[in-house]
């Protein structure tokens, strides 16, 4: 038993024994602690249908994941995004009204995604 046990469930594996037919106590622990294999499971699953039908905008984004959503005007005149933590790779046209992107939506490269498409 571990320390986070100790203090999250400290009575579950009694329960769960005293629950549990003469013999049968391993398969009672077994589905106790089907959880802990089964949620990683679900989380890596989720992960997959996000990344497929919820695509990140890179192109908008730093390094550090953060949006490029502030407006710098550089020595040469030039008009890049940047973050908070840094400046990003998206350029801005100066002879047109535009502003950076505060959401991926708005990213010039973001492209549509039907997730109806999974079921």
């Amino acid at each position: 038993m571990t320390v986070g046990e100790v203090f999250w469930s400290p009575r579950q594996d009694s329960w769960t024994a005293a629950l549990a037919p003469n013999g049968m106590e391993g398969l009672f622990f077994a589905v106790g602690s089907a959880r802990a294999i089964l949620g990683p499971l679900g989380d890596f699953v989720m992960g997959l249908m996000n990344e497929k039908y919820n695509r990140n905008c890179s192109l908008c984004r730093d390094s550090f994941g953060h949006f490029c959503q502030n407006l710098v005007n550089n020595d040469d005149g030039t008009l890049q995004c940047a973050s908070v933590q840094e400046n990003c790779e998206l350029f801005l046209d100066a002879t047109q009204q535009q502003t950076c992107p505060t959401t991926c939506i708005e990213c010039p490269t973001w492209q549509t995604t039907d997730p109806s498409m999974f079921w």
